[in-house]
């Protein structure tokens, strides 16, 4: 149902509810599952020569294990629950680990529910489940980029940063383009990419402190009483 949304508003609604996403090119309009472009890079960027500057951040605080999705079944009478927990190849092309793969090695599983949303059947809660999933683990690792003029570079694309580190470099989702042209700089392009998953290769994981814990105090040095 289309309430107080504007026709693009329901559209982004409707492909979102299906991991799907939307985009205009030579004006007509698609929506395509992500994984239709597949994991080959459609461009390589490296630092220090077409890659002049990168901000990359990894957050684990909306990443889980599983995701639950549960309603009821009015036409049946029945109550449903169901999870989604695993991801496609395309999400993680680099192989490595994921914010919910991270999570489940220090604490455990954990699991997050969605309760905002009433899917009319099962199925309905199943996709909405998985596409939910995946947008989530997707948003792991966020990273903002300079490069130089890259005309190609598009919004959907599969990108490979090299000169990062071995953390770091790999195959990244571009998420946001924007085109800039000043007369000190030139033509310059700013854009976002995520991805689900460290590059393969990476031995440490980041350091997580357990919930409620607590630094033993130093011990101090006992001076005796002063007399």
């Amino acid at each position: 149902m289309q309430a107080n949304q504007t026709d693009l508003e329901f559209i982004r609604a409707r492909a979102e509810s299906m991991g799907a996403e939307i985009w205009l090119e030579d004006n007509q309009l698609f929506v395509r599952s992500r994984t239709h472009w597949g994991t080959s890079p459609a461009l390589t960027l490296t630092y220090g020569a077409g890659l002049l500057r990168f901000s990359v951040l990894a957050d684990l605080t909306t990443q889980a294990s599983e995701l639950h999705v549960s309603g009821w079944n009015v036409a049946q009478k029945t109550d449903f629950d169901q999870q989604a927990a695993a991801l496609p190849a395309t999400l993680t092309p680099n192989n490595g680990q994921t914010g919910g793969n991270i999570l489940a090695q220090a604490f455990g599983e954990q699991p997050a529910r969605v309760v905002h949303t009433a899917p009319v059947n099962a199925e309905a809660a199943d996709q909405y489940a998985q596409a939910r999933f995946e947008a989530q683990a997707r948003r792991f690792i966020t990273g903002t980029g300079i490069a130089v003029a890259e005309p190609e570079l598009r919004i959907g694309q599969v990108v490979a940063l090299e000169g990062l580190g071995e953390r770091h470099s790999g195959l990244y989702y571009c998420v946001g383009v924007r085109h800039r042209f000043d007369t000190t700089h030139g033509y310059r392009i700013e854009f976002d990419v995520e991805r689900a998953d460290f590059a393969p290769g990476e031995a440490r994981r980041p350091p997580i402190s357990r919930p409620g814990s607590r630094r033993p105090p130093s011990k101090r040095p006992n001076m005796g009483k002063k007399e």
